[in-house]
């Protein structure tokens, strides 16, 4: 950098909060939805409501518990959330991977 020059400061587009699951992940940051390979928790839910099906299970109960996060829930963390073994369904465990590549598309 130069002696004396500022740079510009960085400026973020705005969170779009229909793509912020109740697990506090942004979808938004997903590779998966930036390919085009998913509509995100909010769009997808909703999608999927109409097809009588479910898209997330953590976005059911946060929604049948009015929490906005999972982290707002008095039960949290539970099995639904975090499991703690790569094996289930713990959130980027392998299952939880697997999960994404088939409801997404």
């Amino acid at each position: 950098m130069m002696i004396g020059s500022k740079k510009a400061p960085r400026t973020r587009a705005p969170l779009d909060p229909d793509l912020l699951g109740p697990c506090m992940v942004y979808c938004g940051y997903c590779g998966v939805y930036r390919a085009g390979n998913c509509g995100g928790c909010g769009p997808m839910t909703r999608k999927r409501k109409l097809e009588g099906t479910v898209f997330c299970e953590l976005r059911e109960c946060a929604e049948s518990r009015s929490v906005e996060a999972c982290a707002d829930c008095r039960e949290y963390p539970c099995s639904k959330f975090d499991k703690g073994s790569p094996t289930d369904d713990a959130l980027y465990s392998e299952k939880f991977v697997e999960y994404i590549r088939k409801n997404c598309r």
